[in-house]
C-alpha cells in the first residue's frame, strides 16, 4: 500500500513543478511580448519619483560646532573677605547661584529664553554690514516662509530696543524664532573622555549657521561671567562710591585747613591753634579712610579679574561647513510602483486576450 501511495504521488509532483515551469515560460513571453508597456510604467514610476523629490525636496542643512572649555574661577583668599568685613558684609568672594552652572543646569541655562533671545537681539557683523541677528535670520532661513499668509508678521523687523519694549507682532515672531532656533541648537560634552562643551549648530545658510554659533557662545559666556561676577562688581560700585565720597570730605577738610594755618598765622589764641589742629586731624583721619578705600577698590578690581571665570575655545567654526541634505525616497519608490503596476497590467492584458479568444465576451 505505500509503495502504491509513492507511486501515485510522484506524478502529482511532477504535474505541480511542470505548472510551474509552464506558468513562468508565460510570464517571460508576456513580458518580452508587452515589454513596452512595462518600460512604460517603469519610466512613468521613475519620473513621477524624481517630480515627488523635486517638489519636496528640502534645503541642506550646514552644521556649525565650537568646541570650547569653561574654567572656574580662581579662589579668592583674604583679599575679598577683608572687603566685605570692611563693607559689613559676612562670608567670602563666592559668587551667587553658583550652582547655576555646575553639570546640566549649565546646558539647560545656557539655552534658556533669556539667553537665547538676548543674543537674537545682538548685532552682528555680515559681510561688512551689521545687523541685528534676528534679521538676518528672518531673512535668511526658510523661517520667513511661515508668515507667508500674515503680511504684518512678515514685515516685521526689529531694532535695537529691548525685549522688553517689542511690540505685539514683534513679541509673536520672537517667540516663533526662539522656539525654531532652539531646536536647531545642541549644547552637550563634547564627549565621554573629556570635560569640554560642545555648541552645534545646523541651519539652511552657512553663513548664518557660523555667526549663530559664535554670537550664542559669546552671549553665554557673557551671561555667565555676569552671573559670576554680580557680588563683586556691587561691592566695587559700593567701593568706589566711598572712595569718592570720602575724597570729597578730605578735600573740603584740607581747604579749610590751609584757610586756617593762612589766617591763624599771626594768631596767638589758644581757640585757634585748637581749631587747627582738629582739622589737622580730621584731615589725617579721612586721609588715612581714603586711602585705604582706594587700597580695597584696587585690590577688588584685581580680585575681580581672578574671579572671572575663563571660556577657552578648544575648536572654533572652520568654513566651509558640513552640509547635510535628506535623500528623497521618491525615486526608489517610484521604480518599484512602476515595475509593479507594469507587471499587473501586462497580466491583465494577457488574461484579457485569453478571455476574448475563448469567445466570451466581456
Amino acid at each position: 500500500m505505500e509503495s502504491n501511495k509513492s507511486n501515485n504521488a510522484l506524478p502529482a509532483e511532477q504535474f505541480a513543478l511542470r505548472d510551474v515551469l509552464v506558468g513562468v515560460l508565460q510570464i517571460k513571453n508576456a513580458i518580452k511580448k508587452n515589454w513596452k508597456l512595462l518600460v512604460g510604467f517603469i519610466a512613468a514610476g521613475v519620473l513621477g519619483g524624481l517630480i515627488f523629490d523635486l517638489v519636496t525636496k528640502e534645503r541642506p542643512v550646514y552644521t556649525a560646532s565650537i568646541i570650547f572649555n569653561m574654567g572656574g574661577a580662581a579662589p579668592q583668599q583674604g583679599g575679598f573677605g577683608d572687603i566685605s568685613s570692611l563693607l559689613g558684609r559676612g562670608g567670602g568672594g563666592a559668587a551667587p547661584d553658583a550652582g547655576l552652572f555646575v553639570g546640566e543646569n549649565f546646558y539647560s541655562y545656557a539655552l534658556s529664553r533669556p539667553v537665547i533671545e538676548k543674543a537674537l537681539m545682538k548685532t552682528v557683523k555680515v559681510n561688512d554690514q551689521k545687523l541685528i541677528l534676528a534679521n538676518f535670520y528672518k531673512d535668511s532661513s526658510e523661517f520667513n516662509e511661515e508668515f507667508i499668509g500674515s503680511p504684518e508678521l512678515l514685515t516685521v523687523k526689529f531694532t535695537n530696543k529691548p525685549v522688553s519694549k517689542l511690540n505685539y507682532f514683534e513679541s509673536i515672531v520672537l517667540d516663533q524664532m526662539y522656539g525654531r532656533i532652539k531646536g536647531q541648537t545642541l549644547l552637550d560634552i563634547a564627549g565621554k573622555k573629556v570635560t569640554f562643551s560642545q555648541l552645534t549648530v545646523g541651519i539652511e545658510n552657512e553663513t548664518l549657521a557660523k555667526v549663530w554659533a559664535e554670537t550664542l557662545i559669546k552671549t553665554i559666556e557673557e551671561v555667565h561671567d555676569s552671573i559670576q561676577t554680580q557680588k563683586s562688581r556691587e561691592t566695587l560700585v559700593i567701593l568706589k562710591n566711598r572712595a569718592d565720597s570720602l575724597f570729597r570730605i578730605l578735600n573740603r577738610t584740607e581747604t579749610r585747613l590751609a584757610a586756617s594755618q593762612t589766617v591763624d598765622a599771626y594768631a596767638v589764641m589758644a581757640e585757634s591753634k585748637m581749631a587747627e589742629t582738629q582739622l589737622a586731624r580730621k584731615s589725617g583721619f579721612v586721609s588715612t579712610m581714603y586711602f585705604e578705600a582706594i587700597r580695597s577698590y584696587e585690590n577688588l578690581r584685581v580680585s575681580l579679574i581672578k574671579e572671572t571665570p575663563l571660556f577657552t575655545i578648544i575648536e572654533p567654526v572652520h568654513l566651509p561647513l558640513v552640509s547635510k541634505q535628506a535623500k528623497g525616497n521618491g525615486l526608489p519608490i517610484g521604480s518599484f510602483l512602476g515595475v509593479l503596476l507594469g507587471l499587473i497590467a501586462i497580466y491583465v492584458k494577457t488574461l484579457y486576450q485569453q478571455v476574448k479568444q475563448m469567445g466570451i465576451d466581456l
